[in-house]
């Protein structure tokens, strides 16, 4: 604060500034826009729907109806029921996730847009 009224310009505001198109954000004339508001990590909230997710032929139906909203013609899965030890991971909880596992892939080419949208995921990112 001080700096600023003697004209000195905050490093943070202005890598901010500089990043604000990238992270979203619009700009204050005058300052930097910071970001604001309630926030979950991706993780806590991969997490959580995951574990809302019902059981039964939905998770096929959602990786089918992602595929065909990125514009892609082949949607590929394959189970692999391979279990691989536990002693690489980076903490003993992972051991439940070393297999089996559903494998999904599709045609479509990934964009920046759909990163954003993975970060953002939850907060209803999709088109109207």
């Amino acid at each position: 604060l001080v700096a600023e009224r003697v004209g000195v310009a905050s490093l943070r505001r202005l890598l901010i500034a500089r990043s604000s198109h990238a992270l979203a954000l619009t700009s204050v004339p005058g300052s930097a826009a910071e970001a604001f508001g309630q926030s979950e990590a991706l993780t806590t909230r991969l997490r959580h729907i995951i574990q809302d997710y019902p059981e039964g032929p939905g998770v096929l139906l959602e990786l089918l109806q992602n595929a065909d909203d990125a514009g892609a013609s082949e949607l590929s899965l394959m189970l692999d029921t391979t279990s691989y030890p536990a002693d690489s991971t980076l903490g003993p909880g992972m051991a439940g996730w070393q297999g089996p596992a559903l494998l999904a892939q599709n045609d479509a080419v990934f964009s920046p847009s759909d990163f954003a949208n993975i970060a953002r995921i939850g907060q209803d990112t999709k088109a109207a």
